[in-house]
Formats: C-alpha cells, sequence, structure tokens
C-alpha cells in the first residue's frame, strides 16, 4: 500500500513541478520536451532521495527487514505447493543475492528512474503548451 501511495505522492510532484515551472517561462509556454525533462528531472531526484533513505533504513535503522523480506518469500512458495523444496531452496539463492542494502539500492534506483520516463512521457502530453509563434518543423 505505501508502494502505491509513494507513486501517488511521485506523480502529483512532478504535475506540480511541471506547472511551477511552466508559470516561470516567458508567455508560460513549455515544450513537450521541456515538460518531459522537468518531469523527469523531478523523478529522478525524488528517486535518488529515497534510495539513498532506504538504504541507510535497511543498512542502520531496521537491519532484520531483509531477513523479514526473505522469510515472507519462502513462505509464500511454501503455500502455493507447486515447488519441490530443492526448487524453494534455489529460488532463495537467488533471491538473497539480490537482497543485499547495496543490491535493492540499485535495484530500486534503476526500477524507479524507469518508472519516472514513463510517468514523465505521460504526464508531459498534458502539461505541454506550444508557442504558437514559434518556427514549424517540416
Amino acid at each position: 500500500m505505501l508502494q502505491y501511495l509513494g507513486l501517488v505522492v511521485l506523480i502529483a510532484g512532478m504535475i506540480i513541478g511541471s506547472l511551477m515551472y511552466k508559470k516561470l517561462q516567458p508567455g508560460e509556454y513549455l515544450t513537450y520536451g521541456q515538460s518531459f525533462t522537468v518531469n523527469f528531472l523531478i523523478g529522478l531526484y525524488a528517486t535518488i532521495i529515497s534510495v539513498i533513505f532506504y538504504f541507510f533504513y535497511v543498512k542502520f535503522i531496521n537491519t532484520g527487514l531483509i531477513q523479514e523480506m526473505l522469510e515472507m518469500a519462502r513462505n509464500k512458495m511454501e503455500a502455493k505447493g507447486n515447488l519441490s523444496s530443492d526448487q524453494i531452496d534455489q529460488a532463495m539463492n537467488m533471491t538473497q543475492k539480490f537482497m543485499s542494502p547495496i543490491g535493492m539500492m540499485l535495484w530500486g534506483l534503476v526500477g524507479n528512474a524507469f518508472f519516472s520516463a514513463i510517468f514523465a512521457l505521460i504526464i508531459a502530453i498534458f502539461v505541454r503548451k506550444n508557442n504558437p509563434d514559434a518556427p514549424k518543423m517540416i
């Protein structure tokens, strides 16, 4: 649930930030490219801040969180009942490789940057306002 709340806050921040940036432009014109860049940078900065916070949280504040997540993953696999214990052990070994604070930080950075780009592309469609006096490209 918190993950979805974080996405809503990110999208709202991107929209508000790009609208504020548009007000600073002469005539309040903002091209699609400018809107995308502003939105992506807002998302990227938010991603960097959240990933750094999450790293410190997992590394120093709640050091048992990764172990809890691994146990939950194992319990879910066992509850499905369609995997043997060897398959579960193999899957858990792979999962553990990615569940270090550094690994989670890197995957969080890549994943959130990707979603920031997608959101920026969509938001830029609605926030842009082209200058009618600008030269047209053929």
